[in-house]
């Protein structure tokens, strides 16, 4: 079949068509990063998809839950538990208000069921310090602003023992029970002096002198006992006397 040469008119609109449509193509086809790149600075306009941000909605324990596009994870923390924090709190460490206030609020509300059980005035002069006994749970020592120490059994009323103290000067400041002997009594006193003493009041022995001890205590492992004055100093002492 022969082919029909068809009119210069209709080749020109056929290939005004064809141009048009490439035009078209043109304008839809994204620039490729060779032509980005001769575009000048003015023109050229980056735009980034903002991402949701992500939202909180819970904490646990040492941990939060966060909710990023949709999609749930846990935040891996270290993690703690109720025991962990009053531990650390027993060492001295910090642990947050709210979890302070957590650990209160039960003591707090409890102490509306605590009623006076019992009451003792042994002394003329204020109470200075005091000491629960190691094997008898009922049993406390009371120490003077005159130096006076009291065993008070307050389950026994009857059960009570004295020590008279030296009065005005003698003020007590702290006072522990020697751990391998319950009967023995360290005793840092106003005077100056840090001594070991039986329940009858009779000093079997001045460990230390200073202008002023404020506080003792003792170790049973290391046999050691330690003490602090008015100064600022902390002596540690062996439990004959010795500087440690």
């Amino acid at each position: 079949m022969a082919l029909v040469n068809q009119p210069k008119d209709k080749k020109h609109e056929k290939a005004r068509e064809h141009w048009t449509e490439e035009a078209k193509s043109a304008g839809k086809r994204k620039p490729d990063y060779e032509e980005l790149g001769n575009e000048p600075p003015a023109k050229r306009i980056f735009v980034r998809k903002a991402s949701k941000p992500s939202e909180k909605i819970g904490w646990t324990g040492g941990g939060s839950v966060v909710r990023n596009s949709g999609v749930l994870f846990h935040q891996l923390e270290r993690q703690r538990s109720i025991v962990h924090y009053v531990y650390q709190n027993m060492l001295g460490g910090a642990i947050r208000a709210q979890l302070r206030q957590c650990l209160q609020l039960p003591f707090l509300r409890s102490l509306a069921s605590y009623r006076l059980f019992r009451t003792a005035s042994p002394f003329d002069r204020r109470v200075t310090c005091l000491e629960w006994h190691p094997t008898h749970p009922s049993t406390v020592a009371v120490g003077s602003k005159g130096g006076d120490i009291i065993l008070w059994d307050y389950e026994v009323l009857t059960k009570t023992c004295f020590i008279k103290g030296k009065g005005p000067g003698d003020s007590l400041r702290d006072i522990k029970f020697s751990p391998h002997e319950a009967v023995k009594l360290y005793v840092a006193s106003g005077d100056g002096t840090l001594g070991l003493q039986n329940l009858e009041g009779r000093v079997l022995q001045v460990i230390s002198h200073c202008c002023w001890y404020c506080s003792v205590d003792v170790s049973s492992s290391c046999r050691a006992v330690v003490t602090g004055d008015n100064v600022g100093n902390v002596v540690l002492l062996s439990t004959s006397g010795e500087e440690v």
